[in-house]
C-alpha cells in the first residue's frame, strides 16, 4: 500500500486490543493480550486518495481471511470514523459478493495503535 499515489505513510503494529504497550512477545504468548491483531496504520491524502479506493486496494493487496484462527493475525480493516465505518462496510458488501460470500474480513472500529518495535518492523522489510 505504501507505494500507491495518496499514501503518505505506512507503519507496523497493533490495534483492536483493551491493555495498553502490546508487544510481539505478549501478543504471541499471554492470553490477557489475545485480542491485539498486528496491523498496519496508513496515513493518507484524501485529496489524492479516497478512502472507498483505500478500502478497495486492501482487498487487492492481500488475502482476506487467511488468519490461522488466531485474532493476532486477523484480516481486519480499523475505521476510526463513522464515515469510515459506512464507507468500509460498502466496498466489504462488493468484495463479499464477488468472492460468493467467503470474505474472512472484520470491520471494526478502531482501538489506539502502537507501533511494532524497531525487531518487528525490521522483519517486515
Amino acid at each position: 500500500m505504501g507505494a500507491a499515489s495518496g499514501v503518505k505513510r505506512t507503519r507496523v503494529g497493533y490495534c483492536g486490543g483493551t491493555k495498553p504497550y502490546p508487544t510481539y512477545r505478549k501478543v504471541c504468548s499471554d492470553k490477557e493480550w489475545s485480542d491485539w491483531a498486528e496491523a498496519v496504520q496508513v496515513d493518507y491524502d484524501a485529496s489524492e486518495i479516497s478512502y472507498s479506493d483505500l478500502v478497495a486496494l486492501f482487498f487487492k493487496s492481500h488475502e482476506p481471511g487467511m488468519c490461522g484462527g488466531k485474532r493476532q493475525y486477523m484480516s481486519a480493516i480499523f475505521t476510526h470514523t463513522p464515515e469510515q465505518m459506512a464507507v468500509a462496510g460498502e466496498v466489504f458488501a462488493v468484495e463479499k459478493e464477488k468472492r460468493k460470500g467467503r470474505l474472512g474480513t472484520a470491520v471494526e472500529t478502531a482501538t489506539d495503535f502502537y507501533s511494532a518495535e524497531l525487531c518487528d518492523t525490521m522483519s517486515t522489510q
